[in-house]
């Protein structure tokens, strides 16, 4: 059986949510998920780029039997830029992976997940379950890790881009803020290398604009409540003398 990469992507996507959500059954979550395959930004970053609070994943998926030269070069050129500099290669291990997938009879989907830079030459690495990666990455999600490396993540992904190319991005991204009552708010990001806004801030704009919205609300509440009165007391009429 042959599986496609998007379709990887999509469940990938849809399993993370929900493993998110049970592992954050409260509160409020924000994050950015941008899937970047077959834009621009594919070329220069990669499949998929995640953020959220104190978590920047960017994730290449490929299929078991996709040779494609391409990946290879692109290796090679990460792989060079890094060598010697092992705060690079430090930060690069956390953010940037790389998804090997084939189908499966037991499983439906195995997977090789390795960091990017590791990714090559194929070694016979042990094979798992891709619900394994998405368990261990909705855990590092509910960690709620603190964002001290928030300005070297950002600062990578750009480096990527420039290892790559002089292509631009040439879009923006979208967060989401989601509660616990399934409310749901999208904010615009204008770039989505800018990691600027941490967790609380994102909270706290949320907040700001749902209280406006119930204002809002209460007051069209209390106008339609004065006309029900008015129209229940009855026009007023002058009796001619």
């Amino acid at each position: 059986m042959k599986l496609y990469e998007n379709i990887v992507i999509g469940n990938f996507l849809y399993a993370l949510g929900f493993a998110v959500r049970a592992r954050r059954p409260s509160g409020v979550t924000a994050s950015a998920v941008n899937l970047l395959q077959q834009t621009p930004a594919d070329t220069l970053l990669g499949d998929l780029l995640l953020e959220f609070p104190g978590v920047v994943r960017l994730i290449e998926f490929k299929a078991e039997d996709n040779r494609e030269s391409k990946e290879l070069s692109r290796h090679r050129k990460l792989a060079a830029g890094m060598s010697g500099n092992a705060e690079l290669q430090a930060v690069s291990r956390d953010v940037h992976w790389y998804v090997e997938t084939a189908p499966s009879t037991e499983h439906g989907v195995v997977a090789r997940v390795v960091p990017y830079l590791d990714a090559f030459p194929r070694e016979r690495a042990k094979r798992d379950r891709l619900e394994t990666f998405i368990e261990r990455l909705a855990r590092e999600v509910a960690e709620e890790r603190p964002r001290v490396r928030a300005d070297r993540e950002a600062a990578y992904l750009r480096w990527v881009k420039q290892t790559q190319g002089d292509g631009m991005v040439g879009s923006g991204g979208l967060i989401l803020v989601a509660d616990a009552n399934g409310a749901l708010r999208y904010a615009q990001l204008l770039d989505m290398l800018e990691m600027r806004l941490s967790h609380r801030q994102w909270v706290e704009l949320h907040h700001q604009r749902r209280g406006r919205e119930l204002a809002l609300e209460r007051e069209l509440g209390r106008r339609l409540e004065r006309r029900h009165d008015k129209s229940i007391e009855g026009p007023t009429h002058e009796i001619p003398l």
